[in-house]
């Protein structure tokens, strides 16, 4: 049964994350319409994934000592200015501290609430439990796409997007009623301890490659649906929207799966594997081919992301979870980082499939690196 507090969070966290979707997939189509090119691109939307290098690990810290409702309290401040300002403004050299600021913004609600989860102590199963986090997480993508397409049709971008930044200032009232959760003092190298053990290395590899995808789909998907699937506005948001829905129903099925002592490591390394496989194959340019497949990929992330926030609770004590966690989530955005500069400038040399295609091998090469740190560690 799901406690009243974990339920507070995950409903906190749904609204936290209503429009993140919507922003990831059709920001681009924004960029292209004030003329920026696919340097620029990659660029931008590269920042919002640099910033988790300098939020994750000292926002994790952070969570482990102090009320974690203050540091969201930042990260909706941060939101909304960023969210107005892209509205208003055009200037690509005004959007580099803009995009800075906004990842700054995403990465501590995203942290914070994933710490929030971690650090809940009401009895329930630890797997149904991430399960139901992120279903919550992608409830909030696929309401928050279809809901953002639709005031893009009617209102354009800029006034979308100031909508978008008042929506976090009504949050805040909102977060208080969340109730605090028990800090403790940790020694910072003990943080440094608990990572470096060769195991923990090879994981990390395994999560950088992984997250390279998040590039390619930051910085290509969405041109990809509108211009070689020739889907309009409207019908992005339904093919993202729904598509995105399959990743937080898997990740609720397979986190009981884990709770009835399936083991999670095997459950791992199939989510990667339907991951790359099928991100290769949605680049299939036939609508409804490209839509089966995008789900498969879905399916595969929310297997590994279930599966990734279960291992790293049972890695790391509760008390240092924030800090610990926080490093491997640096890593993968590092890796998402990384795939942002590689392939968006790709995907315009190219064509907006190369991205996609060339990410989901990425994805595969790292199930086979994991399958060498799991015979290790059996």
């Amino acid at each position: 049964m799901l406690g009243k507090r974990l339920a507070h969070i995950c409903s906190m966290d749904y609204l936290s994350r209503l429009f993140v979707g919507f922003f990831m997939f059709f920001i681009p189509l924004h960029l292209v319409g004030l003329g920026f090119d696919g340097l620029q691109i990659g660029l931008l939307v590269s920042l919002l994934a640099i910033t988790a290098l300098f939020i994750e690990l000292p926002m994790g810290v952070i969570d482990d000592r102090l009320d974690m409702r203050y540091v969201i309290l930042l990260g909706y401040i941060t939101s909304s200015a960023f969210f107005f300002s892209i509205g208003i403004f055009s200037d690509f050299l005004l959007f580099i501290p803009l995009f800075f600021l906004g990842g700054v913004g995403f990465n501590i609600l995203a942290k914070s609430y994933r710490d929030y989860v971690f650090k809940d102590r009401e009895p329930c199963h630890e797997g149904r439990k991430f399960g139901i986090f992120t279903l919550a997480d992608y409830l909030a993508y696929f309401s928050g796409a279809i809901l953002g397409m639709f005031l893009v049709s009617l209102l354009g971008f800029p006034v979308t997007l100031m909508i978008i930044g008042a929506y976090y200032l009504f949050l805040i009232p909102l977060l208080f009623w969340l109730e605090p959760v028990s800090v403790a003092r940790t020694k910072l190298i003990q943080y440094e301890r608990d990572f470096f053990h060769t195991n923990n290395i090879l994981l990390a590899v395994v999560l950088f490659l992984f997250a390279t995808h998040w590039g390619a789909e930051m910085t290509s998907y969405g041109l990809f649906l509108k211009d070689v699937l020739n889907l309009s506005t409207i019908n992005m948001g339904f093919y993202t929207a729904f598509s995105v829905l399959f990743l937080g129903i898997a990740a609720f099925i397979f986190g009981s799966r884990i709770d009835h002592r399936t083991n999670f490591k095997n459950i791992f390394l199939i989510g990667l594997l339907v991951s790359g496989f099928a991100h290769v194959l949605m680049t299939i340019p036939q609508v409804h081919v490209s839509f089966l497949f995008r789900a498969i990929h879905e399916v595969g992330d929310g297997i590994a992301a279930v599966s990734l926030l279960f291992w790293l609770g049972r890695k790391f004590r509760r008390s240092r979870l924030g800090g610990d966690s926080g490093i491997f989530y640096v890593i993968m955005s590092i890796g998402g980082f990384a795939g942002s500069i590689f392939y968006g400038p790709m995907g315009f040399a190219y064509g907006y499939s190369m991205p996609l295609i060339m990410s989901g091998i990425a994805t595969i090469i790292c199930a086979g690196l994991f399958m060498v740190l799991k015979r290790r560690l059996e």
